[in-house]
């Protein structure tokens, strides 16, 4: 996602480019990496997206966000792990879901 300019589209498997929001549910991504310029809309919408234990890597100029522990750190990196404990989305059952045939042409 919103990669640097210049990225020819053959180099990824597919360029997204996006501002506050990550195109992905909530507890789907096993980890995320951070940039030092990602908003903080943005940050907040990736950490949703990591399932609980999941790993988030962010650079040392990026403050580690909220229901996140640092495991490990060097001059230019962290890595952590996300500590908050998220409710899964829950599935809503649509009512009269009887499905009716088309009327017989006459």
């Amino acid at each position: 996602m919103n990669p640097p300019p210049g990225v020819p589209p053959d180099v990824a498997a597919g360029i997204v480019e996006t501002r506050d929001a990550v195109p992905f549910a909530p507890l789907s991504a096993r980890g995320v990496a951070l940039d030092d310029d990602a908003s903080p809309g943005l940050v907040r919408s990736a950490i949703r997206a990591v399932r609980s234990r999941g790993r988030v890597l962010g650079p040392v100029t990026l403050a580690i966000p909220d229901g996140v522990s640092v495991v490990a750190r060097d001059e230019r990196v962290w890595v952590g792990e996300k500590t908050a404990v998220d409710t899964p989305p829950r599935l809503v059952e649509i009512a009269g879901g009887r499905k009716r045939s088309p009327p017989a042409p006459d």
